[in-house]
């Protein structure tokens, strides 16, 4: 499947994306109920085994967040089902109805941390400074990380089917 850069920003990064905007505006729509540090550790130290990134010394909060803001602030407002973002620098943003006894649930929370471990690993401090492969690349180990977890747990979701068909044009 051959898409452009900004389908494929738009298709899988743009969660990636949440906050390009700084500032205190978007931060008073969120209503932040933020995961306990043991959680949070926990969810870190599982995505450190799955991708071997070391954990950084600080950690962002994790926040569960309405559907909606993700819907607004990941998908222009248009229905989507994106469960959960993370950017450089950022919380992590999750859906607050996901469920994290669930291991399907707790995949799209894992994916999301490996991003923050990936971007501290490399040094990524600016998602648009990256080139369209560089961010397939990332997506693509995130994605095979989340479905090794996935396996691990004897989950049914299957969530790379899309990603290893795309490509940059």
């Amino acid at each position: 499947m051959e898409v452009t850069v900004r389908k494929v920003i738009e298709l899988l990064l743009i969660a990636l994306l949440l906050l390009s905007n700084s500032g205190g505006a978007q931060e008073e729509k969120v209503a932040r109920v933020v995961l306990g540090p043991e959680l949070r550790h926990a969810i870190f130290v599982e995505a450190s085994r799955l991708s071997e990134y070391a954990i950084p010394e600080k950690l962002p909060e994790i926040c569960l967040v309405s559907h909606r803001f993700i819907v607004e602030e990941t998908c222009e407002g248009i229905e989507c089902s994106r469960y959960a973002a993370a950017a450089p620098h950022k919380p992590i943003y999750i859906d607050e109805t996901l469920d994290l006894e669930r291991a399907e649930d707790y995949s799209y929370v894992l994916h999301e941390v490996i991003h923050v471990l990936q971007f501290a690993a490399k040094g990524i401090t600016d998602l648009d400074s990256l080139s369209c492969n560089e961010i397939l690349q990332l997506e693509r180990e995130a994605y095979h990380l989340q479905q090794k977890y996935l396996s691990k747990e004897r989950a049914f979701l299957r969530v790379t089917w899309m990603i290893d068909r795309m490509r940059c044009s």
